[in-house]
């Protein structure tokens, strides 16, 4: 009789661990979709990645009077200014970022590009703080970036500005024109991609790179 409640009991643990790691599974896109309610800020900062959403919602938030200013890191793109050198006329990401903003009517003057070829959300954090350095008026920043990326940057610009001399507030805005589906991820071979690359990209942030910060 002991026999049989034990194997119960292990049963009914097994059953509940299934069901919580289901719905771990289920919930694990709408976790990485990180949308603040938005204020105005002093800046909003274009993270590096897909180009169309990002800037869409750069356009939107900038228009609705959310941001005094837009920010975009220079993109590291390898082999880039070895094909400039050759004459080739490629444009960079970052550019081609700036010439979308200008062209959708936003004045050049309130669109800055900080130099230092970032290579990760880290870097351009980096960069970001160094220009907060320069300009402590700007205390509020608006993370604009695609639906899978908010939370893992919302993580990395909160432990690199966290121990700033003035305390800095980060929103996170996700590009609302992505085809990323956060409730069904599983069922596009993309979007399964997005989900567990950000998840690793997530564990390595908190097990190892944010002790090398």
């Amino acid at each position: 009789m002991a026999g049989i409640k034990r194997r119960y009991k292990f049963f009914l643990f097994f059953v509940l661990i299934v069901v919580a790691v289901v719905l771990m599974l289920l919930e694990a896109g709408n976790f990485l979709v990180k949308k603040d309610k938005l204020f105005r800020a002093d800046a909003i900062v274009l993270l590096m990645g897909s180009i169309p959403d990002r800037v869409l919602q750069t356009e939107l938030i900038y228009k609705q009077g959310l941001g005094r200013r837009i920010i975009l890191v220079e993109e590291s793109m390898e082999g880039f200014h070895d094909l400039r050198k050759r004459g080739s006329p490629i444009v960079s990401n970052t550019d081609q970022c700036y010439n979308a903003l200008v062209y959708l009517g936003i004045n050049e003057e309130f669109i800055n590009v900080l130099p230092g070829s970032a290579r990760s959300t880290i870097q351009e954090a980096l960069i970001i703080k160094d220009f907060i350095k320069s300009n402590p008026s700007v205390d509020t920043l608006i993370l604009v970036s695609s639906p899978s990326h908010p939370r893992r940057a919302s993580m990395i610009f909160s432990k690199i500005l966290k121990h700033y001399e003035v305390p800095v507030v980060i929103y996170t805005s996700p590009g609302e024109k992505s085809t990323f589906n956060a409730a069904r991820w599983w069922k596009s071979r993309e979007d399964i991609q997005y989900v567990l690359t950000e998840y690793v990209k997530i564990l390595s942030f908190l097990f190892i790179d944010q002790f090398r910060i």
